[in-house]
């Protein structure tokens, strides 16, 4: 099974029940049917539960309560203009259909809320596996847990119910554990949270202190701005706001910090019963590297943090693509995925023994060997593309010249990692001149990652089709077209986001000027909105062209390293 990251797409809200009645059952609940396209599932009638009007914060809206396999599940939709609305063949008036109506929802219905009742999580996919109909989930405080998956799961996303094969590593995703239930039934994707932390607290609001574009803010989340607040994995209600949250406690914000849709707090915890333990793996034993040879004839690990790490997925190779398979390593308590692609004699360290990859269980402890062929690495998080133009080793900050000729300066961790020839580098192997794809830490405002990348040429866009885009450039003086299929070998980025089939023609459009970065007969990156993105770490929105005491070094002729990033 191979997972595209999904990125750039619309936000469903986390959802609670928030007012449902004791009286919530009704066995004659309409049941869902399939009457859009193929991967787009419609509830055709619902049960009114609600109206609620339009607000300076939240359009209008309706919760309906329908049937999902058993189960009953509230959604509310936005009231529209161009939608019609029914009960009994006639159109509504919403201000005074009786509760128990059983309302005819339009095909097109756009949801923003459904819920199941139950407790939820927040998490980034890290692994799916559908042999096991299992879920593994970074949370927001970085650590990572494993979940069941039912045999119905629902799935929400884009304002649609689709099917759960357009889910995908590195989504940020809500999931429910349905109650009384050991599974996760429901899945609605959300934006990337950011941490903070609570200051004051009232029975109206609560306020929040965080980083946003490097500067510290505080903001008030008012429980009239139709933000959710939940503790360990329940939703709080508005009586119960001061009696749940303290001062000093962490919080993390889902949504616009303007507005946010989801404030939550204690995110480890209410879901315990979906959680799948791994068995305990024997720790691998950290070898000096004088005695390797000594413990495993001919073995010689990759530098760390890429020595060791656990086993996510095996994918055997198939007609297009080798096998591969990915690791979660550590990285200052942050999870990593790296992808290496497998030969059929290739042969990881795992329990004292060289074994084969492919015999490994999911969750297995390796040691990762040297000659390794990484192809990918990533934290999940937002990504830019820059030269380097001058470099601050005392402040941490580098300052990027990016592909449109503006420059940033950006926050980077003394730990970041910088990849050269597939091993893992310090910043001390960084310099001027180099182009990088470069990739923030979720949740914090700086640069942890930087893969090198070929110089970009600019083009224009002619034609965007779900599987393609055809670009027109000038490359050697003359000007040419060509179309570029989306594949993993060359990966589309928009605004910081990877690109998939799903958002290929929204993020993509005739005309937008790209930037094309890797030999045109197979691209590394295809890029648009290069300026925005990774905003969290830029220290200055207008930087000067040089970092304040450093002189801006003159860039050496380079040998281009390439690669699959």
């Amino acid at each position: 099974m191979i997972l595209a990251l999904a990125l750039a797409l619309t936000a469903v809200p986390a959802a609670a029940q928030n007012g449902t009645d004791s009286d919530a059952g009704d066995s004659s609940m309409p049941s869902a049917a399939a009457t859009m396209p193929s991967d787009v599932t419609v509830f055709q009638e619902g049960v009114f539960v609600r109206y609620r009007e339009a607000t300076s914060q939240a359009p209008e809206t309706v919760t309906l309560r329908h049937d999902w396999q058993g189960m009953p599940v509230e959604v509310t939709y936005v009231i529209r203009s161009e939608d019609r609305w029914l009960a009994g063949g006639r159109e509504i008036d919403w201000r005074e259909i009786d509760e128990g109506i059983i309302v005819t929802v339009p095909s097109n219905a756009r949801l923003v809320h459904v819920s199941l009742g139950g407790n939820v999580g927040f998490g980034t996919i890290t692994a799916l596996n559908a042999d096991q109909n299992t879920l593994t989930v970074r949370l927001p405080n970085g650590e990572s847990r494993t979940l069941r998956l039912s045999d119905n799961l629902l799935v929400a996303r884009a304002g649609q119910i689709v099917v759960p094969s357009q889910l995908a590593v590195g989504q940020t995703v809500v999931f429910e554990v349905p109650p009384g239930g050991t599974s996760v039934a429901l899945l609605r994707e959300i934006g990337p949270g950011i941490r903070g932390t609570i200051t004051e607290v009232d029975e109206r609001s609560i306020t929040v202190r965080f980083m946003r574009d490097g500067q510290e803010v505080t903001e008030t989340f008012g429980i009239d701005q139709d933000t959710r607040f939940f503790q360990r994995g329940q939703m709080v209600a508005i009586e119960d706001i001061d009696q749940a949250f303290r001062e000093n406690e962490t919080v993390y914000v889902f949504g616009s910090p303007d507005n946010p849709r989801v404030v939550v707090a204690n995110p480890t915890m209410g879901f315990e019963t979906a959680i799948i333990e791994l068995p305990e793996q024997p720790e691998i034993a950290v070898v000096p590297e004088e005695d390797l040879e000594v413990a495993v004839a001919g073995f010689r690990a990759m530098q760390p943090p890429l020595d060791q790490g656990q086993l996510v997925s095996f994918t055997p190779a198939s007609a297009d693509m080798p096998a591969m398979a990915t690791v979660r390593f550590n990285w200052n308590g942050m999870p990593l995925l790296g992808t290496f692609i497998i030969d059929a004699d290739d042969r990881w360290l795992a329990q004292g023994e060289l074994m084969d990859v492919a015999q490994l269980q999911q969750g297995a402890m390796v040691s990762v060997p040297a000659d390794a062929r990484l192809v990918n690495l990533t934290f999940g998080g937002r990504t830019g593309i820059g030269t380097v133009s001058a470099i601050d080793r005392v402040n941490n900050t580098v300052v990027m010249r990016l592909p449109t000729g503006e420059l940033r300066t950006l926050r980077v961790s003394p730990q970041a990692l910088f990849v050269m020839e597939g091993q893992p580098m310090g910043l001390a192997q960084l310099s001027p001149g180099q182009t990088v794809l470069f990739e923030v830490v979720p949740g914090q405002n700086m640069v942890g990652l930087l893969l090198p990348m070929e110089p970009g040429i600019r083009g224009t866009v002619a034609q965007v089709t779900e599987d393609s885009v055809t670009i027109t450039f000038t490359q050697n003086g003359q000007t040419m077209t060509r179309t570029f299929p989306l594949t993993e070998e060359t990966r589309f980025y928009f605004q910081g986001m990877r690109v998939t089939a799903d958002t290929l023609q929204t993020s993509f459009r005739p005309g937008q000027v790209v930037f094309i970065h890797g030999p045109v007969e197979q691209p590394q990156v295809i890029a648009a909105g290069v300026q925005t993105g990774f905003e969290a770490a830029v220290v200055t929105p207008t930087p000067s062209a040089a970092v304040a005491g450093v002189r801006e070094e003159p860039a050496p002729p380079r040998r281009v390293i390439r690669g699959r990033w």
